[in-house]
């Protein structure tokens, strides 16, 4: 049986936040560039997406190595943005998509060829939210709420992304062991089986919350050793 767990969910939870927050921010900073500039600019949106988010990166990465390296990457990103949205919107997302994508995927520890596939990710991620807004965003007659709308939109798409970056997937053998049990056995067996792996499932969601590697793993052998005594008892 395969299962997904989010790697680092802390972590993800904390570049959705940057990325939506930021989003939401960088709206509200375009509209004030927009009604300084005397007209609406959607390259004024890019430029304030990239340096809000990248700002904000840099605020709350608390290691010394890589702040500034992200906030680069991510003003990059909003400047090469804003330069090739004038050859084409899909082009400009794409490419500010790979950029945020290396932004967040430096302390990660991945190979360079991850980190590649990864930030491609990223960039159709990007893509993605920048179709949505461009056919949504054009219902939308407020310019304050039509750039808070897009940005929020771009950070959400990317935000997904990282998501799908943190996914693992790994073949859970004692769910297995579990399900052929159930099948082999009858009777009062079943429901010993069947809560056996209730039980066995809430310990390990609640395992999964423990900051102590090493007790987690330790817990999890125990768990996983009383749930095999209690098949073969119950075979």
């Amino acid at each position: 049986m395969s299962v997904a767990t989010v790697e680092n969910p802390r972590k993800l939870t904390k570049e959705a936040l940057i990325l939506l927050g930021g989003g939401a921010v960088s709206g509200l900073v375009a509209s004030a560039l927009q009604l300084v500039a005397g007209s609406a600019n959607p390259a004024l949106g890019a430029l304030a997406f990239g340096g809000v988010v990248g700002l904000l990166v840099n605020l709350t990465d608390p290691k010394t190595g890589t702040p500034m390296l992200r906030l680069v990457l991510s003003m990059l990103a909003g400047i090469v943005m804003a330069a090739l949205l004038s050859v084409h919107w899909s082009l400009a997302a794409a490419a500010g998509g790979i950029l945020f994508g290396a932004a967040f995927s430096l302390e990660d520890g991945d190979s360079t060829v991850e980190r590649g596939v990864f930030a491609a990710i990223y960039g159709l991620a990007l893509v993605g939210g920048m179709y949505v807004t461009n056919v949504l965003g054009s219902f939308i007659d407020i310019a304050l709420v039509a750039n808070i709308f897009g940005a929020s939109t771009w950070g959400l798409f990317l935000a997904f992304a990282g998501g799908l970056k943190r996914v693992k997937w790994s073949r859970d053998e004692l769910a297995s062991e579990f399900n052929d049990a159930y099948a082999e056995v009858k009777g009062d067996e079943r429901e010993t089986i069947r809560t056996g792996r209730i039980l066995y499932d809430q310990i390990v969601k609640e395992l999964d919350r423990s900051r102590d590697d090493s007790h987690r793993e330790r817990a999890i052998e125990i768990a996983n050793e009383t749930s095999r005594a209690l098949i073969a008892l119950t075979r």
